[in-house]
């Protein structure tokens, strides 16, 4: 399944191109050395009510989660993966203290890091 196909079949539209481009850079990136880098996971898969719709879209977070994911992981060598279980796909919104967690956490480690240069 190829996943620009799943995201536009799924009404997504104009937001596509956002997440394309957002691939694209991190793609781009290809590492970001040791810099302190946190992946927030959505825990809770969505569904759309559809079986058929539900059987692609488990198979899309499911490449996501064990696949897309790591990879952004994979970018530093300080990078973790954070499943956030009480969420969907949009931890924004759902779990708010979550993102503004690991933005501390990682302040946190550039903040030492850069302690441990002067």
């Amino acid at each position: 399944m190829q996943t620009k196909s799943f995201v536009a079949g799924a009404g997504v539209g104009a937001d596509c191109d956002l997440w394309e481009e957002s691939a694209s850079q991190a793609h781009a990136a290809r590492n970001l050395g040791s810099r302190p880098l946190i992946v927030l996971t959505a825990g809770k898969p969505f569904a759309f009510g559809d079986p058929e719709a539900d059987k692609e879209l488990a198979a899309f977070q499911d490449m996501w989660f064990h696949r897309l994911q790591p990879e952004l992981v994979r970018l530093s060598t300080r990078g973790r993966q954070a499943i956030v279980e009480s969420s969907s796909h949009a931890i924004g919104w759902e779990e708010p203290d979550a993102v503004v967690n690991a933005v501390r956490e990682v302040a946190t480690e550039v903040r030492g890091l850069r302690n441990l240069d002067s």
